[in-house]
């Protein structure tokens, strides 16, 4: 009878060690894939902070020029607005990838970095527009008194803009910085 339960016992035993091995392997996988998922995201997460931030390093070279005022300063703004314009374009890939990527609030926040983007380049060409044309209407009133205090002009988007680029770099950085979870 003691043979029987030896064996029995032997059984068991083996049964637990494969449930055991077998949970061993489920959970190491588990890790290796999120390992390997943030692997995949972090170029994609890198390609859009750093286009965010020369996204943001153009635009104040656009404000700066529009700020002076001076139709110097608006042809001096046109390269950089032909850049910006191009960064758009790889902004919009980045979030792309960053959409594919995930998850679904880091994706939210590319979205809305990128809109900021939009909104705030949109402002600066709109005013490059309509100071162009007051300095062609009357070249003896300044582009300061046409638009009002440049300054203040463009002071919303620019910090929405920056607040929704520091938002998505401090997911990314807090998404990428997380252990993956054992299920």
């Amino acid at each position: 009878m003691a043979e029987v339960w030896v064996a029995a016992i032997g059984v068991v035993g083996v049964a637990v060690g494969a449930l055991l091995g077998i949970f061993g392997a489920r959970l190491q996988a588990r890790r290796t894939y999120g390992q390997w998922r943030k692997e995949s995201q972090r170029p994609a997460y890198a390609e859009l902070v750093a286009c965010l931030k020369e996204s943001s390093d153009v635009l104040q070279r656009i404000d700066s020029a529009l700020s002076a005022g001076t139709a110097r300063s608006l042809s001096e703004s046109q390269e950089p607005l032909e850049l910006a314009e191009a960064l758009e374009q790889r902004l919009g890939r980045a979030v792309a990838a960053v959409e594919l990527e995930g998850p679904p609030d880091l994706a939210d926040a590319a979205r809305a970095a990128e809109t900021a983007f939009r909104i705030y380049r949109m402002a600066l060409v709109l005013d490059r527009k309509d100071a162009a044309l007051a300095v062609l209407r009357e070249p003896s009133r300044s582009f300061e008194e046409e638009m009002g205090n440049p300054e203040q002009r463009h002071l919303e988007d620019r910090t929405e803009f920056r607040e929704r680029l520091q938002r998505f770099t401090a997911l990314a950085q807090s998404h990428l910085q997380a252990q993956p979870r054992a299920r």
